[in-house]
């Protein structure tokens, strides 16, 4: 993932959690929750590093519906992240299957992609997950030390 210059990603991050996963009353997010849950637990390609992937999500997104404002906005970045790498390794997944079951003359390809995604991409998953629960702290620490 790139950083787009200017603060939008940091904008696009703090939007995702204040509107998106705290404002409303969490349905949208269970929903795609399940769906990346039934898509892992379905898959042939790398089946565990899928799930700890999405359960790194739930975890962090149980954690951000109930932490307080300034713990949750300090988790936004990371979150952003981690939410990226979770519909984006399950949605390589389910792109894999849909090529297998039509035939596609690229299936092959598309499973070679979507496994080196899980495998070699989505393990961050945990790591962003520990970052956005126990990391706010340390972000507003540093935050009051600095005088910001």
């Amino acid at each position: 993932m790139s950083a787009i210059y200017e603060g939008t990603n940091g904008i696009q991050a703090i939007d995702l959690v204040t509107r998106k996963i705290r404002g409303g009353d969490g349905a949208a997010l269970a929903r795609e929750i399940d769906d990346m849950r039934a898509i892992a637990s379905e898959s042939d390609v790398s089946r565990g590093t899928l799930r700890e992937t999405v359960e790194a999500l739930a975890q962090a997104s149980a954690f951000l519906t109930k932490a307080e404002l300034a713990g949750a906005l300090a988790g936004a970045t990371p979150y952003l992240r981690l939410f990226a790498l979770a519909r984006g390794a399950t949605l390589l997944v389910k792109g894999a299957k849909r090529a297998q079951r039509e035939a596609n003359a690229h299936a092959a390809r598309y499973a070679a992609l979507a496994r080196f995604f899980a495998e070699n991409i989505a393990i961050a998953a945990p790591g962003l997950a520990k970052s956005v629960i126990d990391g706010g702290a340390s972000v507003n620490e540093s935050h009051a030390a600095l005088g910001e």
